[in-house]
């Protein structure tokens, strides 16, 4: 008889834990049942404003430095490395049915600057201009645009022209909101007109020409008949500065193998370095250090140079 009622007893309580079981499950969080794995972007529900007549597809998403790449795999240090604060996307289409889907992307990047400047480095040479604001251009899916401190990207999935006007419509609603500061640096003025190639205009915040300690640097690409060169200036705090970084650049140069050369006739102080048959040239003038890169023949590194001299001595560092 013991050994019934302990039987009973033992089916009783899995009886219990069964029927908690049960209900426990229609009570599932699963947040708390990911072994500490954080979720890759959070759901933004408010803040992000769709254009009159569109219809959502998607929760907005945001994505912080640490989920970035999860989004962008590949692209993120660009970003990152441009003072990056928040990525925020969603999907819309037409309310009318229309399959095309757009996808609006808006990304934080701090400053009007630094919008620039990451604008600028993805910039497709030769797409046309797309008529919102000083930075924008289209492609056959979508636009792309830098206002104050927000770098935007709207693509369609097809190109189709209900999903392209809604993007535009978008992309001037984030235009209107960030403001009217450009992001083109005082310095950028620095670079001369005269053989500029249109739509090569870019800003490197960092690590320009691989060289870490070479930043916020402007530059832009030269054609003088069948040769090109690069020339590029970048505003120091002071003349010490800008000349400490002439030479810093000049030695790393050496050091990776290339040859001295006369420097260029009419700019003291400056140097010039034949890079395997490319030739490199620097200079500080005041607060500003400034060059000709990757030149294809020293005539047109030394004239490249001059002008900036002039351009330099012109302006407002």
């Amino acid at each position: 008889m013991a050994e019934n009622r302990v039987g009973i007893g033992i089916l009783l309580v899995l009886t219990v834990v069964g029927v908690v079981l049960g209900l426990q499950q229609f009570r599932y969080d699963p947040q708390r049942f990911r072994l500490g794995i954080a979720p890759r972007a959070s759901v933004v529900e408010t803040g992000f404003v769709l254009p009159p007549g569109a219809v959502a597809v998607s929760p907005s998403e945001r994505f912080d430095a640490a989920t970035l790449s999860d989004k962008i795999d590949g692209r993120a240090e660009l970003y990152l490395g441009a003072g990056f604060k928040s990525l925020e996307c969603r999907r819309f289409g037409t309310a009318h049915g229309d399959p095309d889907v757009v996808e609006g992307c808006v990304y934080d990047l701090g400053s009007a600057e630094n919008a620039y400047a990451v604008w600028s480095q993805q910039r497709r040479q030769g797409a046309p201009e797309a008529g919102i604001g000083p930075h924008s251009y289209l492609t056959s899916s979508g636009i792309f645009l830098c206002s104050g401190k927000f770098y935007l990207e709207v693509l369609s999935t097809r190109g189709g022209e209900g999903a392209m006007a809604l993007a535009r419509v978008f992309a001037l609603q984030v235009a209107s909101a960030g403001g009217t500061g450009t992001g083109l640096p005082m310095q950028a003025s620095l670079l001369p007109a005269e053989g500029r190639v249109a739509g090569s205009e870019t800003m490197l915040k960092t690590s320009a020409f691989g060289f870490d300690r070479l930043d916020r640097v402007s530059m832009a690409r030269y054609r003088f008949g069948p040769v090109e060169a690069t020339g590029f200036v970048t505003s120091r705090t002071d003349s010490s500065e800008a000349l400490m970084l002439s030479n810093a650049w000049r030695d790393t140069l050496m050091a990776q193998g290339c040859g001295r050369l006369d420097p260029p006739a009419g700019i003291p102080g400056a140097w010039a370095l034949d890079a395997a048959g490319m030739i490199e040239v620097g200079f500080a003038r005041g607060a500003v250090f400034a060059g000709v890169h990757e030149a294809e023949s020293r005539e047109v590194a030394d004239a490249l140079a001059a002008s900036l001299w002039t351009s330099i001595q012109g302006g407002k560092p």
